[in-house]
């Protein structure tokens, strides 16, 4: 078996850690916008998936954590699947993408 350093296995922790916490996100929209969630595609939540990935990375972790993402509306997940997108064609970089998903959410707080 060969041997994996301590840096791979700490990236790959580090991979392993974004993804569970951009999936534990989408499950709280998922429960809170409910049949709705239907009405996106899976290039949707994929894009959303990725771009919770990215924010991980570049934004207060507690806060994320913290946010109520069960009262995030259909609009706002589409919104964010859009920023995700553009996140995954380069079109923005990580940092940008993070900036608009606190954009939106902050939008969303204000508003409800």
């Amino acid at each position: 078996m060969p041997d994996v350093s301590a840096a791979e296995r700490g990236k790959r922790y580090f991979q392993v850690m974004k993804e569970k916490q951009a999936e534990k996100v989408i499950a709280r929209i998922q429960k809170g916008i409910e049949m709705e969630w239907r009405l996106l595609s899976l290039e949707d939540v994929r894009a959303l998936k990725f771009l919770l990935g990215e924010a991980w990375v570049y934004l207060d972790q507690k806060a994320l954590e913290n946010f109520p993402f069960h009262r995030v509306s259909l609009d706002a997940a589409m919104e964010l699947s859009r920023i995700g997108r553009s996140l995954q064609r380069r079109e923005i970089e990580g940092r940008e993408a993070a900036k608009q998903l606190e954009t939106v959410l902050h939008r969303f707080e204000e508003s409800g």
